[in-house]
């Protein structure tokens, strides 16, 4: 087992480079575009920002959540853990500063903020009958997928492969994911020769990968926590709560921090669907899940394929899990996000 003893914080190893054309942020969100001075700047992630003056350094300092590009320079219509903006290609949105990939994405949020930044469902307050009921349910859930066998899960990973061709040579793209504890999982995107990851343990992260390892933004500690929280890997894992059944009956409200989703279970009681609304790849929306095909794996019946849809509408074709892993050693990425 990999021992992580000095993950309290987490330094840059890679370098920053100047965002905002080097204008100071502070005045920036203010509505004026002033030019910073390097004698007046600092590093935050993955960039290096300019200041007018000492006091405008020092605020930005004392609250870079507020001030700082926003999800760690990730664009700002594809949301969180989405490729990351060009640094000199910005605007400010509702009082936040957004990098964004192209003249298209930005356009996009400019022209209609209000898709991006509407409200996101209430975490629900439930008696404590509501939460018993929901309780017993996700029991009756983890006893359909493996009952023992769940509860003695440690970790679980899972991964998706897309083949390509580099150059006439075919290679494969994985597309992986791995929880070891309700404060310990990633997210790793790896190829023959590059690996891109996001890796939370415990109260450190990292967002890093050939350029060097960065601290990540707050924003996208939740979109990484989202995707496994609501994951049926995650929701068997105990990443989130159940805290009252749906109003019709067939499911169970579920939250983790502020993220908030509806789980229902097919006739066996295994979870089949997960339902949310929240920040997607454009602007918030309604999305669902199905899981399918399920496979007993050390002992536990886990989903071997998804398909998804989008406010109401058709399903995507099935995408298919191609590496299930219960129980298995710690992938190395976890090691290689706090030693890089």
């Amino acid at each position: 087992m990999i021992v992580l003893a000095l993950l309290a914080a987490v330094t840059n190893f890679g370098e920053t480079e100047l965002v905002l054309t080097g204008l100071d942020p502070i005045e920036l969100i203010a509505g004026r575009e002033v030019a910073g001075k390097e004698e007046f700047s600092a590093d935050y992630l993955r960039h290096h920002y300019r200041f007018v003056s000492a006091a405008n350094r020092d605020a930005f300092l004392a609250n870079t959540v507020r001030f700082a590009v926003q999800n760690g320079g990730a664009c700002g219509s594809m949301g969180a853990m989405s490729g990351k903006g060009t640094p000199d290609r910005f605007a400010v949105v509702e009082g936040r500063i957004f990098l964004f990939a192209s003249d298209g994405c930005r356009n996009s949020v400019v022209s209609n903020p209000a898709a991006y930044t509407a409200p996101l469902p209430a975490v629900p307050i439930a008696t404590t009958s509501e939460s018993s009921r929901a309780k017993s349910m996700i029991n009756r859930a983890i006893a359909a997928h493996g009952g023992e066998a769940v509860r003695r899960m440690r970790s679980v990973s899972w991964g998706r492969a897309t083949p390509y061709e580099d150059q006439g040579q075919p290679k494969i793209w994985w597309s992986r994911y791995a929880i070891l504890g309700p404060q310990k999982f990633a997210k790793w995107e790896q190829s023959p020769t590059d690996r891109y990851y996001f890796v939370k343990y415990g109260s450190a992260a990292v967002d890093g990968g050939r350029e060097g390892n960065y601290g990540v933004h707050p924003g996208e500690v939740r979109a990484l926590t989202a995707l496994c929280a609501r994951n049926p890997m995650g929701v068997l894992m105990g990443l989130s709560e159940p805290v009252k059944v749906t109003e019709d009956g067939n499911g169970v409200v579920m939250v983790r921090d502020d993220i908030v989703f509806e789980v229902r279970f097919d006739r066996v009681g295994r979870i089949q669907n997960v339902r949310y609304r929240d920040y997607i790849a454009g602007p918030i929306g309604t999305v669902e899940r199905d899981y399918g095909n399920y496979k007993s794996v050390n002992g536990v019946s886990l989903p071997m394929s998804s398909r998804s849809r989008l406010n109401g509408g058709e399903w995507g074709s099935s995408q298919i899990f191609d590496e299930v892993i219960v129980n298995g050693p710690v992938p190395s990425v976890f090691r290689e996000a706090f030693t890089n």
